[in-house]
């Protein structure tokens, strides 16, 4: 296995087939693009109509549903290689891999206040809080707003969670702690 420092993301650019720009971690350009072939199906003929270029690991892209985020940084989540770290369709101006969409709403809503990194991120988890309270009120300490603000003040208090410059998540973590703290 090849180290961190020895591996390129390669963008691979169909837009004939699927339509979709798939940026693969690889140690070589060969490797990512045989490793596509066989894991998409594509041909022989079709591999040649690809383009391919060098992506640069440290760029910053917009993942759906989880923010700002380099492909070096992904990579910390992937044990093997070759791997498709994100995807962009054609008509899209985001990226998606597996933390966007489907995994996403597979998740409690404990694991997806993890992945509050912008603004966008906190409007859609108040909503999934929202949801959550109506769909599990059973499972909230603190279904009055009087009692939802008062353990939203106690945990802000005893936590040391939260730093004197909060991120985004942390405003997600703290609208959190309101449905169980008491």
């Amino acid at each position: 296995m090849k180290s961190d420092n020895e591996l390129k993301a390669y963008a691979i650019d169909d837009d004939f087939k699927f339509y979709i720009v798939q940026v693969v971690i690889s140690p070589n350009k060969d490797g990512a693009v045989y490793w596509l072939r066989d894991v998409a199906g594509y041909t022989n003929v079709e591999m040649a109509k690809f383009k391919i270029w060098e992506f640069p690991l440290d760029d910053n892209v917009y993942i759906k549903d989880y923010g700002e985020i380099t492909a070096r940084e992904l990579m910390k989540e992937i044990e093997e290689y070759p791997a498709v770290v994100f995807s962009k369709v054609k008509d899209k101006d985001y990226y998606e891999n597996w933390l966007s969409d489907y995994e996403r709403g597979e998740m409690d809503i404990w694991d997806k206040s993890d992945f509050v990194k912008t603004k966008e991120d906190l409007i859609s988890f108040i909503n999934e809080l929202r949801i959550d309270l109506k769909n599990n009120e059973e499972k909230w300490e603190n279904i009055t707003l009087e009692a939802y603000f008062e353990s939203l003040e106690a945990w802000m208090t005893d936590t040391n969670l939260i730093s004197d410059k909060p991120s985004w998540k942390d405003f997600a973590n703290i609208l959190l702690s309101g449905r169980f703290y008491e």
